[in-house]
C-alpha cells in the first residue's frame, strides 16, 4: 500500500511539472492565426496552441516569439521582417515556393534576429527572381537574408528540409548572387552554435554561396563578426560557384575588425558539390595578404565527405577550405576524410589544402591536421598567378613540415588518430568507439555539456555586440595584394 502511495505521488509530480512547464511560457498567448496576424511587433507572445499559418506576417516584428514547444505548419513564411527573440517552435509543412527571398520563419532582418531551439522541417524551393533583381536571391531553413550591419545569432537551430534556389543568376556584379544556406542565406554578422542541417541545400548558377549552416556571411566591410561553434552538416551541398559543408563563402575586402572568423568543434558529414571553390569546412573566405585584421582560425573539427569540383575555368577543391589568402590563416586539430574528385567535363581543378593568390603559406598555422584523402590532393597551396608562383607549394611539402599528416584508414579506426586529435585538443573533445566507428568524431555527449552551460540566448545588449577597434601604433597598411582568383566579386587575378 505504501509502495503504491508513493508511486502515485510520484506520478503526481511529474504531472505537475509538466503543467508547469506547459505554461512556463510568457506573454500574450496566441491560439489562431487571426491572433498571430493581430500581434502587437513589439510584444511578447507564446504559441498556446499548434497553429497552421497560411498567411506571413508583415509588420516589422522586434518582440519575443516563443513556440512554447509548439508546431506551426507552415504554407507561407512566418515573419516577412523579423528583428526579435524566437524560440521552442517547431516549422512542419510540405513546401514553401515562390520567386522570391524565402525561408521557413523570417524572410529578412534588418537589426539581426536571435534564434534558439527552432527546428525546420518545410522544403524551401526558390524558382525565379522578384522584382528587385540587384540584391540576388537569398534562401534558409531560419532566415533568408540580413542587412550587412546586422549581427544575428542561432542557438541550437536545426534544418531538415530541403532548399534549393532554382534560379541562375549569371550578372558579374557581387549582388547578383545566390546565397542559400540549412539556417541562414545570407547574413551580415552571425554566431551559430549548436546548429544542424540535414537537409539538401543547393543553389543553381555560376555565381551561389552555399553552405551546410551558412550560405554567405559577413559580406559588407562594416566590422561584423563570424563565430561559429559546435554545428553539424549532414545534408549534401550543390553549387556552380562556392561551397562549403559548413559554410559557403565569408568575408570582404576591408573589414577591419582585428579579430578572426571562427569555426570550432563542427562536423560535416555530407559530400559537397561546386564550380569554383569548394571545402570540406568552408569554401572561400575573404582574408587579406597584407593585413593582419581579417582572416579564418578553424579548429578541431571533422569533415567526412568527397568532394566534387570544377568549371570551365580555374577552381579549387579541398578537404579543408577552398581558397583564402593570409598568413595568418589557421587550421589545427582537425581531420578530413574524403576524395577530391574532379567534375567530368571541365577544367582540371587545383585540389589543395588551400588556394591562395599572394599569402606566404609557408608561414600559416597549420598544426595536428590529419586527412585521409586517398591520394587526391596534389597541393599545400595554389596560386594561378605565375607572378605569385612560390605559393604553387606541394602537398609533399606541407606532410613534411607536419602542417598535416597523411594517415592510413587503419590508423583512422584504431584510435591512433582519436588520441593525437584529444591531445592537440588538449581535452577529450574527440569520441571513437573502437571496432565500431571508423574515424574519431566530435563528442557529442561533450558538446551537450557545453550547450547546458550556456545562459539563455535574450536580448543582447549593444556592449555585447560592438567590436572595439583597437589603438594602432601605426597606420594599418591597405592591401595590395589579390586575395582572390580572376572573376572574384572582391579582386583581380591571383
Amino acid at each position: 500500500m505504501q509502495r503504491a502511495l508513493s508511486v502515485l505521488i510520484f506520478v503526481a509530480m511529474i504531472i505537475s511539472l509538466l503543467c508547469v512547464s506547459a505554461t512556463a511560457a510568457e506573454g500574450t498567448p496566441i491560439n489562431s492565426l487571426q491572433d498571430f496576424l493581430a500581434m502587437d511587433p513589439e510584444g511578447s507572445y507564446y504559441l498556446n496552441a499548434d497553429l497552421a499559418i497560411t498567411t506571413t506576417y508583415e509588420k516589422d516584428f522586434k518582440g519575443t516569439f516563443d513556440g512554447n514547444g509548439h508546431t506551426v505548419t507552415a504554407a507561407v513564411p512566418l515573419f516577412a521582417e523579423f528583428n526579435g527573440l524566437v524560440r521552442n517552435l517547431t516549422i512542419d509543412g510540405t513546401e514553401i515556393k515562390g520567386d522570391e527571398n524565402l525561408a521557413a520563419f523570417a524572410v529578412h532582418t534588418t537589426d539581426g534576429m536571435m534564434a534558439e531551439n527552432v527546428v525546420n522541417k518545410v522544403d524551401i524551393t526558390v524558382t525565379g527572381m522578384g522584382a528587385d533583381t540587384t540584391s540576388g536571391i537569398a534562401a534558409g531553413g531560419i532566415l533568408a537574408d540580413s542587412d550587412s550591419l546586422s549581427m544575428s545569432y542561432f542557438r541550437k537551430c536545426i534544418n531538415y528540409g530541403n532548399i534549393t534556389v532554382e534560379t541562375a543568376v549569371m550578372e558579374s556584379s557581387a549582388h547578383y548572387a545566390t546565397y542559400v544556406g540549412g539556417i541562414a542565406g545570407r547574413v551580415g554578422g552571425v554566431e551559430a552554435k549548436y546548429c544542424e542541417n540535414y537537409g539538401i541545400i543547393t543553389g543553381v548558377g555560376d555565381r551561389s554561396h552555399v553552405g551546410g549552416i551558412l550560405g554567405r556571411a559577413v559580406y559588407q566591410a562594416m566590422f561584423v563578426t563570424c563565430d561559429i561553434a559546435d554545428c553539424t552538416n549532414a545534408g549534401e551541398i550543390k553549387s556552380g560557384y562556392d561551397a562549403g559543408g559548413i559554410a559557403g563563402n565569408i568575408g570582404v575586402s576591408g573589414n577591419d575588425i582585428y579579430i578572426p572568423y571562427t569555426l570550432t568543434y563542427c562536423v560535416n558529414t555530407a559530400d559537397i558539390t561546386g564550380g569554383y571553390r569548394v571545402g570540406g569546412f568552408v569554401g572561400y573566405c575573404y582574408a587579406s595578404a597584407a593585413n593582419t585584421t581579417y582572416y579564418i582560425e578553424i579548429r578541431h573539427s571533422v569533415s567526412i565527405g568527397n568532394i566534387m569540383v570544377g568549371r570551365a575555368g580555374d577552381s579549387f577543391g579541398s578537404l579543408f577550405i577552398g581558397y583564402s589568402n593570409s598568413v595568418n590563416n589557421k587550421i589545427i586539430g582537425c581531420l578530413a576524410v574524403g576524395e577530391i574528385i574532379p567534375l567530368p567535363g571541365y577544367q582540371e581543378p587545383y585540389r589543395v589544402i588551400m588556394g591562395c593568390s599572394s599569402a606566404k603559406t609557408p608561414g600559416m598555422t597549420l598544426t595536428d591536421n590529419y586527412m585521409f584523402d586517398n591520394n587526391t590532393t596534389e597541393w599545400y597551396s595554389y596560386a594561378t598567378s605565375d607572378a605569385n608562383a612560390d605559393q604553387r607549394i606541394k602537398i609533399e611539402t606541407a606532410i613534411s613540415e607536419g602542417k598535416v599528416t597523411r594517415c592510413t584508414l587503419e590508423e583512422l579506426s584504431s584510435g591512433a588518430i582519436l588520441n593525437k586529435l584529444n591531445a592537440a585538443a588538449d581535452k577529450p573533445v574527440f569520441k571513437q568507439t573502437i571496432g565500431t566507428d571508423p574515424y574519431p568524431t566530435i563528442d557529442l555527449a561533450l558538446r551537450e555539456q557545453r550547450l547546458a552551460a550556456e545562459p539563455p540566448l535574450d536580448k543582447v545588449t549593444e556592449e555585447e555586440t560592438t567590436t572595439e577597434k583597437p589603438k594602432e601604433t601605426e597606420t594599418t597598411k591597405k592591401d595590395e595584394t589579390t586575395t582572390a582568383p580572376k572573376g572574384d566579386e572582391t579582386t583581380t587575378a591571383a
